[in-house]
């Protein structure tokens, strides 16, 4: 296991919280040296409680994880850190999670899993990926009007698990407003439901 790696996914992950409108009161950045001595000691996950959501991002650091494992630990964190009713629980794995890891996620609500190879880049600062936004729900009539929809699912669909998707945990239901930027035709902006 590569330790830079794991520093960059674990500042990717920062950033994603920030994205994700988390409010970070005490600075979880940290420079490299300072992330060593926290990874030697274990302390390298992190725990955010805000006023009415909580997250909790477990980074198992084992390059074989057995699913009793993982479940154990899903109802330890589950009962003895969160302590809102709205939570979240991030694992991120060293090694690929296989389809039965992958299962344990349909087993319980807010639960998500990444592979730290997907979080060495924060793929959302990429300069071909547009900016992707979740639509306020006060503002479906407005779209619905606009683009002469009878039905919300008549919107072109965009896949939960597309990579965006996940990072900023679009859920089914939601609309995501996509804003592309362009040289030659400037702005255009265009909506999917995310399915």
């Amino acid at each position: 296991m590569d330790i830079k790696s794991l520093f960059r996914a674990r500042q990717t992950v920062i950033e994603m919280l920030g994205d994700r409108g988390y409010d970070i009161t005490e600075p979880l950045e940290v420079d490299f040296e300072e992330y060593k001595e926290m990874f030697h000691t274990d302390k390298i996950d992190i725990h955010i409680v805000n006023e009415t959501r909580e997250i909790f991002i477990k980074f198992l650091t084992a390059f074989k994880t057995k699913p009793n494992y993982v479940r154990n630990l899903i109802t330890e964190i589950k009962t003895e850190v969160f302590t809102k009713p709205k939570t979240n629980l991030v694992i991120i794995t060293i090694s690929k999670p296989n389809n039965t890891i992958l299962k344990i996620k349909n087993e319980y609500e807010d639960i998500e899993f990444f592979w730290l190879n997907r979080l060495i880049i924060n793929i959302t600062r990429h300069q071909y990926v547009p900016l992707h936004e979740r639509l306020d729900v006060k503002k479906i009539p407005e779209i619905m009007e606009k683009f002469n929809l009878s039905n919300i699912r008549q919107l072109p669909l965009i896949d939960r698990n597309d990579p965006v998707c996940r990072y900023y945990n679009f859920l089914p239901g939601e609309i995501c407003k996509i804003t592309r930027k362009n040289k030659c035709s400037g702005i255009s902006i265009i909506y999917r439901l995310v399915k």
